[in-house]
């Protein structure tokens, strides 16, 4: 009779070792896997912050591209006044002062 209850005691005792095993590595499997969300996340999270600068810079290029080409039509613009001004000045000074004297 001893042996039984000795048998049946240590069946609980290894019971209980394989549940209280059993539980570490159910803990273990849910860190694990809470922890690789976790990275998960911060992955995706950095790519996106890659993403949006890469696409900032991008966009920053580009208007520094249009704006370029915009300075770059006003200064032919101006080019293009001064030219006229310079070859034709000299012909409106005389008709105003012409104007003025005949006036």
């Amino acid at each position: 009779m001893d042996d039984i209850i000795s048998s049946i005691i240590e069946i609980d005792r290894s019971a209980k070792e394989k549940i209280a095993e059993a539980e570490k590595q159910k803990k273990k499997i849910v860190d694990d896997a809470a922890a690789e969300r976790k990275n998960l996340i911060e992955g995706k999270m950095k790519e996106a912050d890659e993403r949006l600068k890469k696409m900032a810079d991008d966009e920053r290029r580009l208007a520094d591209e249009r704006f370029a080409e915009i300075n770059k039509k006003c200064d032919e613009g101006i080019g293009r006044l001064d030219e006229i001004y310079n070859s034709r000045h000299k012909e409106w000074e005389d008709k105003i002062f012409n104007a003025v004297i005949s006036g």
